[in-house]
Formats: C-alpha cells, sequence, structure tokens
C-alpha cells in the first residue's frame, strides 16, 4: 500500500489575474507503507541537523526564502538561507518516494475556461488539480496493483466541496483509493511539509520560466537548480502550458 501526501503553492481561488501568484501548483509525494516509519525517523533526525529550528517547528519553505525581520530566519543572511533550503531539497530528493505535481498558469487556464465555457463558469484551480492528481495516482496503483490512501494540507475551504466533489471521481476508482482524502496540519506530519518544498520549487520554476517574476540573480540560479535536483523523483508533470 502507498501513501500519498499534497500540498499547494500560489492558492488564490478563482483570482486568476492575481499578479503576486500567477502560478498555482499541486504537488504530492508517494510514500510506500514499508518505508513510512524508516523515512519518517530519518527526517526528524536530519532536519534538526540542518537547523535545531526544525527540531520542534515544521519546514514552511516560503518562510525561509522569503524572511521577514523579527523571524527565527529573519536573523539569518539570506544566502544562509538558501543554504538551508538546499541541504532539505537535496535531504528529500535522495529519499524512496516519489513526486507528482500538477501546475496551472491561472491566465492560460482562465483563457481555456472561457473558451469552453463562457464568461460566467469559474472552476477553482485546487479542484481541477485534484481531479488530475487523483487521475494519476489511481492509473500508477493500477501499475503497482497497490492501493492508497490520500492526505491533504488542510483548507479551509475545501472540506464541504471535496465532500460533493469526490464521490463524482470516485466511482471511476473504486478500487485503488482507500477513503475519502483527509486533511491534517502541516506541522503534524513530515511529508506534507515534503509537499511544500516540491510545490514552492515547481512554482518558482515556471514563475520564473515564464517571465511572471524576478527574484535576482542568485535566487533565480537557486530555484532552477533546485527543481532540477527535485527532478530527479518526479514521476507525474502534468500543466496546461509549455
Amino acid at each position: 500500500m502507498y501513501i500519498l501526501y499534497a500540498d499547494e503553492s500560489g492558492n488564490t481561488g478563482t483570482d486568476f489575474d492575481n499578479s503576486q501568484q500567477p502560478i498555482f501548483v499541486l504537488g504530492s509525494v508517494l510514500v510506500n507503507e514499508n518505508n513510512w516509519h524508516n523515512i519518517n525517523r530519518l527526517l526528524y533526525d536530519k532536519k534538526a541537523e540542518i537547523d535545531p529550528y526544525f527540531k520542534n517547528n515544521e519546514v514552511h519553505t516560503n518562510e525561509i526564502f522569503n524572511s521577514k525581520k523579527r523571524t527565527y530566519f529573519g536573523k539569518n543572511d539570506w544566502h544562509k538561507n538558501l543554504e538551508i533550503l538546499e541541504k532539505l531539497v537535496v535531504l528529500i530528493s535522495n529519499l524512496p518516494i516519489e513526486f507528482y505535481y500538477i501546475a496551472i498558469d491561472k491566465k492560460a487556464f482562465k483563457k481555456e475556461l472561457k473558451a469552453k465555457y463562457g464568461e460566467l463558469v469559474k472552476i477553482d484551480p485546487y479542484l481541477h488539480s485534484f481531479s488530475k492528481l487523483y487521475t494519476a495516482i489511481c492509473n500508477n496503483m493500477k501499475n503497482k496493483e497497490s492501493n492508497s490512501m490520500i492526505f491533504l494540507d488542510k483548507q479551509l475551504n475545501f472540506n464541504k466541496e471535496l465532500a460533493s466533489f469526490f464521490p463524482v471521481i470516485h466511482q471511476k476508482y473504486v478500487d485503488n483509493i482507500i477513503e475519502y482524502p483527509m486533511f491534517l496540519d502541516s506541522d503534524s506530519t513530515n511529508y506534507i511539509q515534503i509537499a511544500d518544498i516540491l510545490s514552492f520549487y515547481v512554482n518558482k520554476y515556471y514563475s520564473i520560466q515564464n517571465g511572471y517574476q524576478k527574484y535576482g540573480e542568485e535566487k533565480e540560479k537557486h530555484c532552477l537548480a533546485m527543481f532540477k535536483e527535485l527532478s530527479k523523483n518526479i514521476i507525474v508533470s502534468i500543466k496546461n502550458f509549455d
């Protein structure tokens, strides 16, 4: 059996024209139940070696990358924070886990919806991405001749939406997924934190590649290198642009 954990980056709902967050990403990590405990223990130990802060606190990539004054990481030179992030990325990219992601260019998505449904229909990129992710994991489970459970980072607005949306896509794959998707707080599991790192760098990669965001030469070089490192574990990537 496999367990899937997912987290998102760039979530602005149906605000497709948000210039600060033009890309939406739903990233996930797939782990075999037989490796779950060993990986989890390793992560607790290695995270604390990278920085003692992680012994009692979660990894939230954006807070390290865009550290603010009077915060724990705000006391560091930003080069040191990039080094911390690089160590975390190298750590997770060498684990026996698989990465999946769905990336959406919101402006392109808006145009697609308008062409198909007209001006009045808006579909949240999160729900659209989840349906794509669900299909991908079900197909993978068929290939592996196994089953999976899905855990999502807790979203205030999606419990009810998924409750009505999930049965529709669940009908086709009832033999592959056990239970409805469940929500977890990111601070309670290392695996949601891995998905956070993945989603962050996938988002940054496409924001840079599409010319949407400027972070400065060193930070852009860092983001592209981290995406390349994570790509070693990326099994499924789905995007609405090239």
